[in-house]
């Protein structure tokens, strides 16, 4: 079976959607798929260059930009591929917030002999897809849906929204599990990360997994401990930032908050890509990092609607 993937973002971009992709491709290419994918011209380095799985697929980086031109570089890649299906991995901020992925598969369907399409929905959450746009927005999210032989749904909410709209039957509930190594690699030191991070023997580490964006949980963390701090049952000492579409202001935001006794670490704020560098290493470096020191790991807090259009 031949496929291809298509998605806004792929390494060395930032975003879980396009390393997700990859595992995936991984996966369907060690059970003997033929796979390929289309995203970013933003992708590449040595994700590209450099194999580190028995099975890397194929990848095209040719998209200079996701408005309607997609559909051009789409249906250049089907002509010469001809793929049995075509899986559309869907986060709209990937996709620049504009609605050509989203119909995409209407423009697939007048094809004489098109492929099999498949849309695995990341998010849909109302402050990521057109946030102003309203019954736009839904209508929008629906013609994928229903443009779609099959879409893959990674958790309940999503699910339930798609369902009322009577989707039901093509919808196939998967949700995402972590892609980070849980073995360290046999050369790892935990005391000597620890030590890196600035953590002596008995103090607690929290390593916070997500990006510093509005509604994702960060700063829910940030005042959750300065609350601990000012009730006089904790004292927070260092804060590391790392990089994101909302990173640059994160540092004034924290500083915002009452956290005493603290020294705020920012350099992968500071030091341009360190913490690109850091979120987006392979899976066994991320254990070499705060989690693989003996961290508690922190995930973000989804903010849920009610299901239905917003």
């Amino acid at each position: 079976m031949r496929i291809l993937f298509i998605t806004g973002e792929y390494p060395s971009m930032q975003g879980g959607v396009g390393d997700y992709t990859r595992q995936l491709s991984r996966a369907l290419g060690a059970l003997g798929a033929d796979v390929h994918v289309l995203t970013h011209a933003d992708a590449g380095g040595d994700y590209l260059r450099v194999p580190v799985a028995a099975y890397e697929p194929t990848v095209y980086p040719i998209m200079a930009q996701t408005r309607w031109q997609l559909w051009g570089y789409v249906m250049r890649m089907i002509k010469d591929l001809r793929p049995h299906v075509v899986h559309i991995q869907y986060q709209s901020a990937a996709y620049g917030l504009h609605p050509a992925i989203n119909y995409l598969p209407r423009r697939l369907r007048l094809m004489r002999r098109r492929p099999r399409i498949v849309t695995t929905f990341h998010d849909l959450r109302v402050p990521y897809i057109f946030p102003k746009a309203g019954f736009l927005r839904w209508q929008a999210v629906l013609a994928l849906a229903r443009g779609s032989d099959a879409s893959v749904i990674t958790n309940p909410a999503d699910w339930l929204r798609l369902a009322g709209a009577n989707l039901a039957p093509r919808l196939l509930p998967i949700p995402i599990g972590s892609n980070i190594w849980r073995e360290p690699p046999a050369d790892f030191d935990r005391p000597r990360q620890r030590a890196r991070w600035g953590a002596a023997p008995d103090d607690w580490l929290l390593a916070y997994f997500g990006f510093l964006n509005p509604n994702k949980g960060g700063e829910t963390l940030i005042r959750a401990l300065a609350e601990l701090v000012r009730a006089g049952k904790g004292a927070v000492d260092r804060f590391h930032l790392g990089r994101g579409s909302f990173g640059q202001p994160a540092g004034d935001r924290l500083r915002g908050v009452a956290l005493s006794r603290r020294r705020v670490a920012a350099a992968w704020e500071l030091d341009g890509g360190i913490g690109a560098r850091f979120a987006h290493r392979q899976h066994r470096g991320v254990v070499r990092g705060p989690e693989g020191g003996g961290a508690v790991p922190v995930a973000p807090r989804w903010r849920e609607r009610a299901p239905g259009p917003a």
